[in-house]
C-alpha cells in the first residue's frame, strides 16, 4: 500500500521557479512590463508542460496564457493601472512547481477603463 508521500511527495507545488522584473526602472502604468524566468531550482528534472502564467492587477486585470510547446523565458504586458500585480508561472501537472512575484506599478491609478470613458 503506497504511503501518502509516495502519493503526494512534500516538494509538489514548491516554488522551484524563478520570477522578476527584468528592469530595475519602476514599473509604470501603460508602459511595457518584461517579467524574466528562471528555471534553475527545477533541476535536474526540470519543469513539465505546459505551464501557465497568470497576471492580474487592479480594477480586475487579468491576463492568462498556456504555454505547451516550450517554456518561457520571460513575459511582457502593459499594466492598464497602478497599483499592486501578481504574476503567477506554474506546472499544470507533474510536480505542480511553481514561482510568483508581486510588484506595485506607478502611474495614474484611473484609466479609461476604471472610468468608463
Amino acid at each position: 500500500m503506497a504511503t501518502l508521500d509516495e502519493i503526494n511527495p512534500a516538494h509538489v507545488g514548491e516554488d522551484r521557479i524563478g520570477v522578476q522584473l527584468a528592469s530595475s526602472d519602476a514599473p509604470l502604468a501603460n508602459t511595457p512590463i518584461r517579467v524574466d524566468f528562471s528555471y534553475d531550482k527545477a533541476d535536474p528534472e526540470g519543469v513539465v508542460l505546459p505551464l501557465e502564467v497568470i497576471v492580474s492587477g487592479p480594477d480586475e486585470f487579468s491576463d492568462e496564457r498556456e504555454f505547451r510547446l516550450l517554456r518561457p523565458s520571460s513575459i511582457e504586458f502593459d499594466p492598464p493601472s497602478a497599483g499592486s500585480y501578481l504574476v503567477l508561472i506554474r506546472e499544470k501537472f507533474h510536480n505542480r512547481w511553481q514561482g510568483r512575484l508581486t510588484f506595485e506599478v506607478e502611474g495614474d491609478p484611473l484609466t479609461s477603463t476604471s472610468t468608463g470613458r
